[in-house]
């Protein structure tokens, strides 16, 4: 809305939902270890329970801040979710990064085809910059 025309945005965010870490550490700061996609294979309700009810950072007591439900607190995004969101009408991607990571082995299983459905968990971060295209002219020329 507030772009002018072939103005450009820069956006870039992950973990993104279906990723190994995809939980923003929440149950790392709950159980003290990492594992991957454990926030997808305990569901929401679990690991919303487990990061409520845990003592592992705040030294023994029981934490303050309250999950209300995972969605409340992360927004879940998947890197489908987040292309279908983009308006293509409004906008074009002139760049677009998937999985941009230091270690080469992730970057190539996520940007793979081989993995097909699989891929989806190892797509980790998105980083695109969208140009708004020009408003086309209403002016009508008459004969």
């Amino acid at each position: 809305r507030i772009l002018r025309p072939n103005g450009k945005a820069i956006l870039g965010f992950g973990p993104l939902w279906n990723s190994p870490f995809g939980d923003h550490n929440l149950l790392h700061s709950a159980l003290g270890f990492k594992f991957p996609w454990l926030h997808l294979l305990l569901g929401d309700e679990v690991v919303k329970n487990l990061f409520n009810n845990s003592s592992m950072e705040s030294k023994q007591k029981v934490r303050t801040k309250k999950i209300i439900s995972i969605e409340s607190y992360l927004n879940k995004v998947t890197l489908d979710q987040f292309f279908s969101s983009v308006n293509k009408e409004s906008f074009e991607f002139v760049y677009k990064s998937i999985n941009a990571h230091q270690n080469p082995l992730l970057n190539f299983l996520g940007q793979s085809r081989l993995l097909s459905e699989l891929g989806k968990y190892w797509q980790r971060n998105v980083y695109c910059v969208l140009e708004k295209k020009s408003e086309v002219s209403s002016i009508k020329f008459s004969a």
